[in-house]
């Protein structure tokens, strides 16, 4: 059967975590507060030594899968996407805040549009508490201003995109959101960015893309993310007329 004129699709979200617990609670209870509900929170607790798990299944509607042994990021996120059940799929981190009309946004967008498949929205960075200033890799004036979200966190999509674009590449440690996000943009999806800001994104001394043992690894892979675009574009794969 299919959705009524005013109805909306329902949303999976996928939450990945590894001892995130200082995070987790306010990041779980912007989940919760969705004006448009989603149809079930996955979160994949992978190896965590705190009580990560336990703050999770504190919510109501949430699934904790557990894992013994880490888990890459990507590696969540594709085990999340196989197993949900709703029409369109979100992701969600454990440290980043979600506004309260996010999911009511982008669903309305695929209501309206029913040849969207992948829908991204504005972002807007924070320092967490007790930090003064941003990391070294951040500037300062990234801090407070709305910018377009190309990141995991804002996408919601169609599941079927995943069958045609592929799934998060689980050889990347930092940059797998940016590596999904250039392939889906490189081949005929058609996107939309959302005018709103619809995602809090926390800054904080753990953030693997600020940390400096952690960015030069980051910048190898968006060099690679690079090289695999333009091989893309060179064989004909894509096509970015959209």
């Amino acid at each position: 059967m299919g959705m009524g004129p005013n109805e909306l699709p329902s949303v999976s979200v996928i939450l990945p975590v590894r001892n995130g617990a200082r995070h987790l609670s306010a990041s779980m209870q912007s989940l919760a507060a969705q004006d448009h509900p989603a149809l079930e929170i996955l979160v994949y607790d992978h190896g965590s030594s705190d009580n990560s798990a336990e703050i999770a299944r504190s919510f109501a509607g949430v699934q904790c899968v557990p894992h013994a042994t880490e888990l890459s990021i990507a590696a969540a996120r594709n085990a999340g996407i196989r197993a949900a059940r709703g029409e369109l799929v979100a992701f969600a981190s454990h440290d980043d805040l979600w506004e309260p009309d996010k999911l009511r946004r982008q669903a309305q967008a695929f209501r309206d549009d029913p040849l969207l498949q992948l829908c991204v929205a504005h972002v807007r960075c924070f320092l967490d508490d007790g930090l003064s200033v941003p990391p070294e890799g951040l500037p300062g004036s990234r801090i407070g201003e709305d910018l377009p979200g190309w990141l995991t966190e804002t996408v919601v999509a169609r599941r079927h995109v995943f069958d045609l674009v592929g799934y998060f590449d689980q050889t990347l440690r930092q940059a797998e959101d940016t590596e999904w996000l250039a392939r889906a943009r490189d081949f005929p999806v058609r996107w939309k960015m959302q005018p709103e800001t619809l995602v809090l994104r926390r800054i904080h001394a753990g953030n693997l893309t600020y940390r400096r043992d952690t960015r030069q690894q980051g910048v190898l892979e968006l060099l690679e993310i690079a090289r695999r675009s333009v091989a893309r574009k060179r064989s004909g794969e894509s096509d970015t007329g959209h």
